[in-house]
């Protein structure tokens, strides 16, 4: 933001709930000048394509005219990544209107063709890795640390008070069951703790990303069983149809046979295998080595 010149930050709803509570305790250290602001998206409410005077058009238009959004080109929306869909969106109504487009800051983004927009990416952009590669399933679990309190935003509706947004529900129940206000506890301690010891002369992001790309991989790849144990419930959102799952199931003896036997398919895979495996029984696990070693005998040499 420092670099780019940037008077003010806008945070997209969700995804960037927990991102915006630790940039308001580091912005005063940091870079206090620039007005951190929380913004109200989605997938849905910005990507999908109505024609020029649908009335879902004119509110997005009025919702980000009402947050300052439109027109400002110092301001920049942060949000995770990772194809930048929603950016997309977003950018395309606000050409068509003839408004100037925001800056999009993203952790990664691997985009699809084209991008018509300005942007940064602080880890990766494509799968080209900027000091780590991206790697598989990451997006979940940063996903489930970023998960937010409040429902899936499915659009706006215009009110006497202005225009508001319209959510799924108002509270994210199935994370909350989970025990995300405790894990937010943790995340704002750490913040609490850092800011304490924070260099007020810049610090450049590349210094940085290596240890938060390792303390990520070995999460991801070498768990605690307590870590697997905790994590493995976490109830992830599969989309707009209101589809949760856990982040890694324990394999039954038939799964781990079927597995080992046919092999990993991709669209059937565990999400997190490092946790599948270690929260799966002893017995699966012997299985699961069995008929691996069964499928090697009997492949053709």
């Amino acid at each position: 933001a420092r670099d780019l010149e940037l008077s003010t930050l806008y945070f997209v709803s969700r995804d960037g709930e927990v991102l915006l509570e630790i940039a308001e305790k580091l912005a005063p250290r940091v870079l206090p000048d620039v007005e951190l602001r929380y913004l109200y998206s989605s997938r849905k409410a910005w990507a999908e394509d109505p024609s020029p005077g649908n009335e879902a058009w004119d509110l997005l238009l009025d919702y980000v005219r009402q947050e300052g959004l439109a027109g400002h080109d110092a301001a920049a929306v942060v949000d995770l990544g990772w194809r930048g869909t929603p950016a997309q969106g977003l950018t395309k109504r606000l050409r068509a209107a003839g408004v100037a487009t925001p800056t999009f800051l993203f952790l990664g983004f691997d985009p699809l063709g084209n991008v018509p927009f300005q942007h940064q990416a602080w880890w990766y952009t494509g799968w080209r890795p900027k000091g780590a590669y991206a790697m598989r399933g990451s997006a979940q679990i940063l996903e489930a640390w970023c998960s937010g309190r409040q429902g899936t935003l499915l659009g706006y509706e215009r009110t006497k008070e202005g225009i508001r947004p319209v959510l799924s529900s108002d509270e994210n129940r199935p994370v909350l069951n989970w025990g995300l206000p405790v894990f937010r506890d943790a995340i704002n301690s750490f913040a609490n703790e850092l800011v304490q010891h924070l260099p007020t002369e810049p610090v450049h992001s590349d210094s940085l990303t290596q240890v938060c790309i390792h303390l990520l991989r070995m999460f991801w790849t070498q768990p605690t069983p307590g870590e697997a144990t905790r994590w493995s419930s976490f109830p992830i959102d599969l989309g707009d149809h209101a589809i949760v799952e856990p982040l890694a199931k324990a394999m039954s003896p038939g799964t781990a046979f079927r597995t080992g036997w046919g092999g990993v398919n991709e669209s059937t895979a565990p999400t997190w295998r490092q946790g599948t495996m270690l929260i799966t029984s002893p017995w699966g696990r012997r299985i699961l080595k069995a008929a691996r070693r069964l499928r090697q005998l009997s492949s053709p040499s």
